[in-house]
């Protein structure tokens, strides 16, 4: 698997690729001939970022198998990956082998309206994946709100459509479908200067953010405050470098995983801001500005 721009350019050294896994901003700064010239050896697939079908055709016209977009689907990437994998690089497991230990839902949640928990599901690969990652949607929603508000009242366009990138892919990991169209709405009216639209949706927005985590609050309940033990030094190093990995390959339950372990152990205050940076980054969907954080 060759990934980034390197991985173009190494097939006069190794010939080994199986399959290549290209990003889309690599790809947008060289020549799609060039491109189809190097992958012509290997299957290849694009990865883009929440863009429509239409530029995905493009690139396979130009030589790709097949394109995925984020946030990657887990069962899309295997179905890409079975299709052009060589048998003998295969090894099928069953279902339970391979699924996360399952988790019964708060019956609670089935109350609130809006709430799609089998879209959630479905796309966290499990009920346990999935209220992890609710849990801590529901932890970070008071503060996005916050941010929404705070650069909506400033007239800061740039970080306004940031954040309301993050809320949109959160939101529809969280199964929040009509939260997450609406902050899709708005990320393009920000991207495309529309102030007016901005103006009126948002406190739309708003309104409905606060709606759910009123409703989702109980999972936000912090438990009593106990005393934390240090963590080891190179525990911790072990911590930033499987930090450091699971960003590069957009793993959330795993990254979520290791925030909760961290959040555990008493750290030094230089550490605890570098988890809290993560900790907001992570809110967005920020794998690039996590990786910052962590090198």
């Amino acid at each position: 698997m060759g990934i980034g721009k390197q991985g173009l350019f190494v097939r006069h050294k190794i010939t080994v690729h199986t399959i290549l896994i290209i990003r889309c901003n690599i790809v947008y700064r060289m020549s799609i001939a060039v491109i189809h010239k190097t992958i012509t050896a290997w299957p290849a697939f694009e990865m883009f970022g929440n863009l429509q079908g239409c530029i995905g055709s493009k690139y396979m016209a130009a030589g790709f198998d097949d394109y995925l977009t984020k946030p990657i689907s887990g069962q899309r990437l295997e179905d890409c990956l079975l299709q052009f994998l060589p048998q003998d690089k295969v090894t099928m497991v069953a279902n339970q082998e391979r699924m996360m230990p399952d988790e019964t839902l708060p019956e609670w949640l089935a109350e609130v309206q809006g709430l799609d928990t089998e879209h959630g599901i479905a796309h966290c690969g499990s009920s346990a994946a999935y209220l992890t990652a609710l849990t801590v949607f529901a932890e970070y929603l008071p503060r996005t709100i916050a941010e929404i508000k705070r650069f909506f009242d400033e007239g800061d366009c740039k970080n306004y459509t940031i954040t309301v990138h993050g809320l949109k892919s959160t939101a529809k990991v969280a199964g929040l479908m009509e939260l997450s169209e609406r902050a899709r709405r708005l990320e393009s009216a920000g991207n495309n200067g529309y102030i007016e639209e901005i103006r009126q949706d948002t406190p739309i927005l708003l309104e409905l953010c606060s709606k759910y985590a009123e409703k989702l609050a109980p999972l936000a309940t912090k438990e009593e405050e106990t005393v934390k033990e240090p963590i080891a030094p190179e525990e911790l190093a072990e911590a930033w470098e499987s930090l450091r990995e699971v960003a590069q390959v957009f793993d959330y339950d795993s990254l979520s995983y290791i925030l909760k372990e961290l959040s555990s152990y008493r750290l030094t205050e230089e550490d605890e801001k570098r988890l809290q940076a993560i900790r907001s980054a992570a809110e967005q969907l920020a794998w690039e500005e996590i990786s910052k954080i962590l090198s």
